[in-house]
């Protein structure tokens, strides 16, 4: 397709492509090598193909099985993402016992070509690019879901689970958890209903949505967001990580916690994981040598935890740039280091932005669209954020206004215009109610949500 174009990856003979499971795939695909030979393969199949390019649609068409006639009680919640004490205190107000998240891992059963070359997919119907990724399927799918698929199913009563609950509710374990999965799968065959709450931050803001936004729509009978209401039918939900939590300060906060992401040496999305050929790290390091001394030296970096399996670290080039920068340790928690806080910059499309908002925890916004680019429905929002000095793509700008407002941080975050665009963020993306236990609890029976506000 391109003769001039000289490919250059990891040795493949050396290096295990197939994951055991869903748990393995995610963190197969974090790692350089694997998505070095990833993309080769991918593009020595769309060469042999003439594959050039593909429009992107999107689908959230929902799945209806028919489901079995099953007596069912009782109700299981795991992995919500509610804090422990709420979820306990839900538990209890639906009459349901707590269950102990215990992960069981399939075994791990070696790939069998042959059983590969023998799966037969329907091609009648298909897109060039999906024929491509059907012959990519064959060579990656986890061998939990074949080779191994009957050791998964026999995993299933070690679980613990009842057969037949009425619902089950989960906002992370249907993301890594092949075992839930397979019990979920014959529970909801039996009439079992299925919530999927959403998993965190880029949900409803994104201008495209991840796999998992699409999928989990596609696939749950009530899908609770944040707050945002997608096209297809789901529920408006509320925050659920920060249920009666609220900001936890020191007496003199003094802190400018920057809040920095991941970068990736092969990103596995545009616009989901940033590159490290992007100019994110230039951005960042504009804002900070344009702070003055006296805020740069009460600066702090918050680096991902999972930067060191990406590719990229971040820690040489900071060192390098501002060697005087205090870069953290990032096994503290973040909830101790934010604490110290005076002021919170962000500059990713992550968790952590709706939860400081519903926190109430004083919070900048920046980025590019070289790494974020957001849908049209959260356009006004964020062209009201930046109109009160919450949202910059400058990083220029994004300095001055830090400068303006460091010395009395609470007002001007307590002011009129600013504390009317914070809601008007959160009452799409960290909206909450005033009983959120009963909220929920309303939703997991099975009683009317077509338009809750929890004041029941």
């Amino acid at each position: 397709m391109y003769p001039d174009i000289q490919l250059v990856y990891a040795d493949g003979t050396k290096s295990r492509l197939v994951p055991f499971n869903t748990a393995d795939f995610h963190a197969l695909t974090k790692s350089t090598e694997w998505n070095s030979l990833v993309y080769a393969d991918l593009w020595n199949t769309a060469s042999a193909e003439h594959i050039t390019s593909s429009d992107h649609t999107y689908s959230t068409a929902r799945v209806h099985l028919k489901p079995r006639l099953s007596k069912l009680s009782g109700y299981v919640l795991s992995a919500t993402y509610l804090p422990r004490m709420q979820e306990l205190l839900l538990l209890l107000r639906l009459g349901t016992k707590y269950r102990r998240l215990r992960v069981i891992n399939p075994p791990a059963i070696p790939v069998n070509d042959e059983a590969r070359q023998q799966l037969i997919f329907n091609e009648s119907q298909s897109s060039d690019v999906e024929k491509v990724l059907i012959k990519l399927v064959r060579g990656y799918l986890p061998t939990s879901f074949l080779e191994g698929f009957a050791a998964l199913r026999m995993s299933i009563y070690r679980m613990g689970f009842p057969n037949s609950p009425k619902t089950i509710f989960t906002s992370n374990r249907h993301i890594f958890d092949d075992v839930f999965n397979a019990w979920a799968a014959d529970a909801i065959e039996n009439g079992s209903r299925l919530i999927l709450g959403q998993h965190g931050g880029h949900y409803g803001i994104s201008r495209f949505p991840s796999y998992a936004e699409r999928h989990e729509i596609s696939v749950s009978d009530t899908y609770l967001t944040w707050g945002w209401m997608p096209s297809t039918g789901s529920t408006r939900g509320i925050i659920l990580t920060t249920i009666k939590s609220h900001r936890k300060k020191n007496k003199v906060p003094f802190k400018l916690l920057v809040v920095s992401e991941q970068l990736f040496a092969l990103p596995r999305g545009v616009f989901i994981d940033v590159a490290q050929d992007s100019n994110y790290l230039e951005h960042l390091g504009l804002f900070v040598q344009s702070l003055p001394s006296g805020i740069q030296n009460n600066l702090e970096i918050r680096r991902h935890r999972g930067e060191t399996s990406t590719g990229y670290k971040l820690e040489k080039w900071w060192q390098s740039q501002i060697p005087t920068i205090e870069l953290g340790d990032t096994s503290i928690p973040f909830s101790k280091i934010v604490a110290t806080a005076k002021m919170v910059v962000i500059a990713n499309n992550g968790t952590t932005i709706p939860e400081n908002f519903a926190r109430g925890i004083p919070t900048l916004i920046t980025w590019t669209t070289n790494w974020v680019e957001i849908r049209d429905e959260a356009k006004p929002i964020f062209a009201k954020l930046a109109e009160v000095g919450i949202f910059h793509e400058d990083p220029v700008s994004l300095a001055k206004h830090v400068s303006a407002i460091w010395d009395n941080v609470d007002a001007w975050w307590e002011s009129k215009e600013v504390v009317e665009a914070r809601e008007l963020f959160c009452s799409q993306y960290a909206r909450s109610v005033p009983h959120p236990r009963k909220f929920l609890r309303e939703i997991i029976m099975g009683k009317s949500t077509i338009d809750l506000q929890g004041d029941l």
